[in-house]
């Protein structure tokens, strides 16, 4: 506690907690508040809830659109979807910041690149629970596999983070694939950015849906490092994100295409992102977060 009044408050979500404490702050000193969401609060579609949870979820959600000086989002996709049930008053306030990498986070590592004798490395770091599932990827492999086995020749596929013991699983059904897959478990985020550095390709899988609005961040980190990024995801923020940048893009729900998506990158087996995103770079993203918290200073 401090008898000097702060600036400005920032909140960040998740946990959406946070923005309740920003709700009091702001009751009881008025102080300039910017509540950050980095995914949906109310209208998230992996949020399981009851009735009951589902309304105070809206409800205190509402309260902290009405009260706050700005709302942030980290994705155009995001905004649309939480502002499309309120007035033009509160989505005045809906400001889009993205993600971010530290680029001096990479310049301080070592890549984890030792001698492959030509094998093309493939990682995936992140968990998989739910409704998210690794299984798409499994399926295109096996495909490939099945129609173009020499492809697969030196490949190794790698995935570090949890995945949910049900998922893993389901790669007893693959069988082609499960030859060249292999699990790693959770690593510290330090790691993984320097597995991020040393992999050839990194690999990102969405849960289907019609349009997702979700910016992973683990999906900025993949940008920062410039290695090469073979995303399955539906029409969104990832796909346009991922594609802007040079990835390669199949849709998650749609097997023949994202098999044909890892056979032409098998083909070329590329390393690097073909476009670089300095636009995502902590800096970059910094200065637009300043102009933010200005714009409600004054």
């Amino acid at each position: 506690h401090t008898d000097a009044s702060p600036d400005a408050l920032v909140t960040f979500g998740q946990p959406m907690s946070c923005h309740l404490f920003g709700l009091e702050f702001k009751k009881r000193t008025g102080a300039p508040w910017v509540a950050h969401f980095s995914d949906p609060w109310a209208d998230s579609p992996y949020r399981a809830a009851t009735r009951a949870a589902a309304r105070a979820n809206a409800n205190l959600e509402a309260q902290v659109a009405r009260a706050a000086d700005a709302l942030v989002f980290t994705s155009p996709e995001t905004v649309d979807l939480v502002m499309r049930k309120y007035g033009p008053d509160i989505r005045g306030k809906a400001r889009v910041l993205p993600h971010c990498y530290n680029r001096a986070l990479f310049d301080s590592l070592e890549p984890d690149r030792a001698p492959r004798n030509g094998e093309y490395v493939i990682r995936s770091i992140g968990s998989f629970y739910g409704v998210r599932s690794p299984e798409p990827f499994y399926a295109a492999l096996e495909t490939v596999a099945r129609n173009e086995p020499g492809l697969l020749h030196g490949v190794r596929v790698e995935f570090y983070g949890y995945t949910e013991a049900r998922l893993k699983g389901l790669i007893e059904n693959y069988p082609a694939a499960e030859r060249v897959i292999s699990f790693k478990g959770s690593v510290p985020y330090m790691e993984s950015l320097r597995l991020s550095l040393g992999a050839d390709c990194l690999l990102a899988v969405d849960a289907p849906s019609e349009v997702s609005v979700f910016f992973p961040s683990k999906l900025v980190d993949f940008m920062g490092s410039g290695r090469h990024i073979f995303a399955l995801t539906p029409e969104g923020a990832t796909r346009r994100i991922a594609s802007a940048a040079g990835a390669t893009v199949a849709p998650v729900d749609d097997p023949a295409a994202a098999a044909s998506a890892l056979t032409q990158l098998l083909q070329s087996k590329p390393g690097n992102l073909n476009t670089p995103c300095p636009e995502y770079e902590s800096r970059a993203v910094a200065r637009q977060f300043m102009d933010i918290i200005r714009e409600i200073l004054e």
